[in-house]
């Protein structure tokens, strides 16, 4: 063929048109060297939508257009239900450190939405993949990066993508904000406890499979869990710890909503959240649900009055193993007394100070006592204050606040993070099914946030607490009369709302055992 033959089918500098000049470079490469132009295909969906370029489109569409253009794709890398918000959790860094290595000359996208939707991350990525030899091209979209036009244009593409998550975003908000008004949770989780319904329509069906009319959208009490989660409840407050909670859970065979284990985090999220009590949470606050409870609004008040309670008590002492944990103190150095063993007469045997038993008798001379004579000590003092509260004479004398001040400088610090967490929720939200964040990834973060803003309530509830209400003298009462049937903690509790503290005094001071209670100080 002729000269001028072959300019017909050339540009002015001999480019056969539609490639650009960094295509070019690599073909007199390629002729040059014999090697081939091998470029890595990346492929990433968000989550599974009717409307996504799914990834088998996506390789498709990226083979035909090497298959044009002559390059060879050496890998397809694939980032399946991960969000193109981020770059943490994606295979780039892993690509840019492998054509830094070599393996390949460059990286190639169905089109630059696929490699980010957030352009400044995006464009940072690029630049740092171009520092090592390499490029990123789009198989649907004609950009040559070397050119001022085509750099703008990248750059444009990469801004559209970010502005379309975005919208999605504020989209999921405005959808989710409408949920919570109307007493429904943002999204159809599975609930513990509930069955959750979608109204059958032509467009979608409800994942119970009920026919249009039979259901309408929500959750409704399942007839066999429900009852589970009810009582889960009532034992807490009937003094069961949660990790005993978390244990009996474990040996019925219960099944948790995620198929895990129970553990005492899990029981204690699952009861904080109110669900079981008719409410739903929503950025930290509580809101009206449009389900029912399982349990009374006056048994959820009594469950936050008691985690509460607890919240204030050491760790050490919240699962009881005998009545007067965290209660009993030694009269010399006013230390917590611990239960100890004679290894003869049992577990819990004997009472003696923490501070002798943990630092030895330099620090505190230390006294002990059998557990009985305490208890002993503890029934005596009871029978006449039953009897009293029965008539009701502390009634005006339970409403006095303890004189606790709450330190401002911490409060401010909680109230801090509480806000924190509260944008951190709507981050979260933001970036839900934008190509953003999977849906099954949203649920457990935005919880583990919730729990956390819970967590720093309870915090600051710890910062102004008032003495609680004596118990109901009907309590008081089957306490006295059938000590032995209420398990250890369920007698700590209600002894805590009476009792300060109980000094136990060396031998033979009289009288050895003090029980100062919480509205005069005194025995």
């Amino acid at each position: 063929m002729s000269d001028a033959n072959s300019k017909t089918s050339t540009d002015w500098d001999g480019r056969k048109p539609g490639r650009n000049r960094s295509q070019h470079a690599r073909m007199a490469t390629t002729r040059a060297t014999g090697s081939v132009d091998g470029r890595i295909a990346y492929v990433r969906v968000s989550t599974a939508r009717e409307e996504m370029v799914s990834p088998e489109i996506q390789e498709m569409s990226i083979r035909s257009w090497a298959s044009a253009t002559g390059v060879t794709i050496v890998d397809v890398v694939q980032d399946l239900d991960i969000s193109g918000r981020g770059f943490a959790k994606r295979s780039i860094s892993k690509i840019i450190d492998r054509i830094g290595a070599g393996e390949a000359s460059g990286a190639v996208v169905y089109n630059f939405a696929r490699f980010g939707r957030n352009a400044a991350l995006a464009l940072a990525h690029i630049a740092a993949l171009e520092l090592v030899g390499g490029s990123v091209v789009s198989a649907t979209e004609q950009v040559d990066p070397e050119t001022a036009i085509g750099r703008f244009t990248r750059t444009t593409a990469l801004a559209v993508a970010e502005l379309q998550s975005d919208q999605i975003a504020d989209g999921w908000k405005a959808a989710i904000e409408r949920r919570v008004a109307h007493g429904l949770t943002g999204g159809g989780q599975p609930r513990f406890g509930y069955i959750y319904h979608r109204e059958t329509s032509s467009t979608r069906t409800c994942p119970r499979g009920c026919e249009p009319g039979q259901c309408v959208t929500g959750y409704v009490i399942d007839r066999f869990i429900g009852p589970v989660l009810a009582e889960l409840y009532r034992s807490y407050l009937a003094g069961t710890s949660l990790p005993r909670l978390a244990e009996e859970l474990e040996q019925q065979h219960v099944p948790s909503v995620r198929g895990g284990r129970w553990v005492t985090t899990t029981v204690r999220d699952l009861l904080d959240t109110g669900f079981g009590a008719g409410l739903i949470a929503h950025h930290g606050a509580l809101h009206t649900g449009a389900h029912n409870g399982v349990i009374t609004p006056k048994e959820w008040a009594a469950y936050v009055a008691r985690r509460e309670a607890n919240s204030r008590v050491p760790t050490r002492h919240r699962n009881a193993v005998h009545s007067t944990a965290g209660i009993a103190v030694c009269g010399l150095c006013g230390h917590s007394l611990v239960a100890g063993s004679t290894g003869r007469d049992g577990p819990s045997y004997i009472l003696r100070c923490g501070r002798m038993q943990s630092s030895g008798r330099e620090s505190c001379k230390g006294v002990w006592i059998v557990r009985h004579a305490v208890e002993s000590a503890v029934l005596e003092w009871l029978r006449p204050y039953g009897e009293e509260l029965t008539r009701g004479t502390h009634a005006a004398q339970a409403n006095r606040p303890l004189l606790v001040r709450p330190i401002d400088a911490e409060k401010a610090a909680l109230q801090r993070r509480k806000v924190d967490f509260g944008r951190r929720i709507d981050r979260l939200t933001e970036v839900l099914e934008l190509g953003s964040l999977p849906v099954a990834e949203y649920g457990p973060r935005r919880s583990a946030l919730e729990a956390a803003i819970r967590e720093v309530d309870l915090d600051l509830a710890r910062l102004a607490v008032t003495a609680p209400a004596p118990p109901d003298p009907r309590t008081v009462q089957n306490l006295i009369t059938g000590w032995d049937a209420f398990r250890p903690g369920a007698r700590r509790d209600v002894l805590r709302a009476l009792i300060t503290r109980i000094v136990v005094h060396p031998r033979d001071t009289i009288p050895r055992v003090v029980i100062e209670d919480r509205w005069t100080g005194t025995a």
